[in-house]
């Protein structure tokens, strides 16, 4: 079972999926002509295949992940196979930052597994340089460094259309916003964080102080 926090407008949408331990098991932001799975875990997808929400799973037209782990990994090969068992025929594109703690190969090693000649539809798997964006639909998405004297993060993902600019932070990102150096000079509309924070809600208006538990 899932908790699912969101934050609309009339041409964007947030969604961040929590499971009963508190995780955040993936988010799904969308807006014109575009509509992205941010770090999904399995079960994300299991539940929305078991609510048969399918529409939602072939609308998915990119998937983005800011760590090459193996539960996300699994999330974005579980993806796939239900894509395949249900005919997709749209293009997914999945894009990886080139910062992330492990080697996007394996993401390419994963999937070249999954994909065969029956497979309906074209996979692209595209290693973003951080700094550098790329377009899908009507908005540009950019990784950004993170510095502070702790602790290594993964980069921030940034969103940003005509209209809004949506933060994500993943779950390695733990400290006070505050605390990270080289963050974008853009005001987010809001910010996404995937770290458990009990007390707070993963989806947060900027000027929300968060306070590290």
């Amino acid at each position: 079972m899932f908790s699912k926090q969101v934050w609309h407008d009339r041409k964007h949408q947030a969604e961040v999926f929590v499971n009963e331990e508190g995780v955040v098991s993936g988010s799904i932001l969308s807006f014109k002509k575009g509509i992205c799975l941010v770090n999904p875990r399995p079960e994300i997808l299991i539940a929305l295949y078991q609510e048969a929400k399918i529409k939602r799973i072939l609308s998915i037209n990119a998937v983005v992940l800011t760590d090459s782990s193996p539960e996300f990994v699994r999330g974005l090969c579980t993806l796939i196979s239900y894509s395949r068992e249900l005919r997709r025929r749209k293009p997914l594109t999945v894009y990886v930052t080139a910062e992330g703690r492990r080697s996007p190969m394996f993401v390419n090693s994963c999937c070249a597994q999954l994909m065969t000649q029956q497979s309906l539809f074209d996979l692209e798997i595209v290693t973003l340089p951080t700094g550098k964006s790329t377009q899908i639909g009507e908005a540009s998405l950019k990784f950004h460094s993170l510095r502070n004297t702790k602790a290594v993060s993964n980069p921030m993902l940034e969103i940003a259309t005509a209209e809004r600019t949506i933060h994500f932070y993943d779950e390695t990102c733990t400290e006070e916003l505050d605390m990270y150096k080289d963050r974008p000079d853009s005001e987010p509309d809001i910010i996404i964080r995937s770290v458990q924070l009990s007390q707070f809600r993963q989806i947060l208006k900027p000027e929300t102080r968060v306070v590290k538990v």
